[in-house]
């Protein structure tokens, strides 16, 4: 037994004290037994019903494609733009709160939405919670950020500051066949319409209207 090293768990559990099969290579109790441990514990984090609520709101892709409409999926699960003044909601003048129509979760109240002439609901701040903002490296360039709902993540759209913005710039400079391209981009944040100074240019595919 010696000269082949420790006997496999097997031979051990059955007392087992023959020649042995080189091939096998020998196995640590104790490793073994780790294994296992973290294996149960692995499938106990992983349970069905242990997080529903997450659970509930992490529908895949092509779940999301059978609950929502061909429009409401390309707008909120792939980050695609509505026509303009396509949507009904943008005309909505009523006093209520405008949900995430793919979860309900509420996103702009009613008081805060505003004609921005634009073709696209729009508001100058979103209801405390509601809205998750990110910025790629394009949208810092245009400067803008992109409004998620902060419950299932879906693409709602962007948020501009408006208006005037400050004498003050930054000037990038890029050579290319002997043409230099120069852009002023302006450094400070604009004034747009008050109180926030920002317009929250939102898809109304996206968007369900809830009268108070």
């Amino acid at each position: 037994m010696a000269a082949f090293g420790l006997p496999v768990v097997g031979q051990l559990s059955q007392g087992y004290s023959g020649p042995q099969n080189p091939a096998i290579k020998p196995i640590c109790r104790r490793a073994l037994l780790g294994f296992c441990g973290t294996t149960i514990a692995v499938a106990t984090l992983v349970t069905p019903g242990r997080e529903s609520f997450a659970a509930a709101l992490a529908e895949s892709e092509l779940q999301w494609e059978k609950v929502l409409t061909k429009d409401q999926f390309y707008v909120l699960r792939k980050g695609g733009t509505e026509r303009r003044f396509s949507s009904p909601l943008n005309d909505e003048k009523r006093v209520g709160t405008f949900l995430c129509v793919a979860c309900d979760n509420s996103l702009f109240d009613s008081s805060t939405k505003f004609d921005s002439g634009t073709g696209w609901p729009s508001f100058y701040d979103s209801v405390p919670g509601g809205v998750r903002l990110r910025a790629s490296i394009k949208d810092k360039l245009l400067m803008q950020d992109e409004c998620l709902c902060s419950r299932c993540g879906g693409h709602l759209g962007h948020r501009f500051p408006d208006g005037e913005s400050s004498d003050e710039s930054i000037i990038i400079s890029s050579t290319l066949s002997s043409l230099t391209i120069i852009l002023m981009l302006p450094i400070s944040t604009a004034i747009g319409p008050p109180p926030t100074g920002y317009r929250y240019c939102i898809n109304g595919v996206a968007l369900k209207f809830v009268t108070a």
